[in-house]
């Protein structure tokens, strides 16, 4: 599936344009606007990652699961 991308306009402090400048140099990316899309897909994976955490962190306190899993374990020998 072929990406569609949306162009827009992006209000930023001078302060922290200037540095994400800097570090865009740094890194030699392509442009601040490339360093920008991926630092916003890094942060965009990192909370989806987190969500995915919270979830399974539940399953840690879940009498039930654990017990399941368990039975699971002790079924193929471990």
């Amino acid at each position: 599936m072929k990406a569609t991308h949306v162009r827009m306009t992006l209000r930023l402090e001078r302060q922290l344009y200037e540095r994400a400048k800097w570090h865009a140099r740094r890194e030699r990316a392509d442009g601040i606007g490339d360093f920008l899309v991926n630092a916003i897909a890094a942060r965009v994976r990192g909370l989806e990652r987190e969500t995915i955490d919270r979830a399974f962190s539940a399953m840690a306190h879940d009498v039930q699961y654990q017990r399941e899993a368990l039975r699971i374990v002790e079924e193929f020998g471990g």
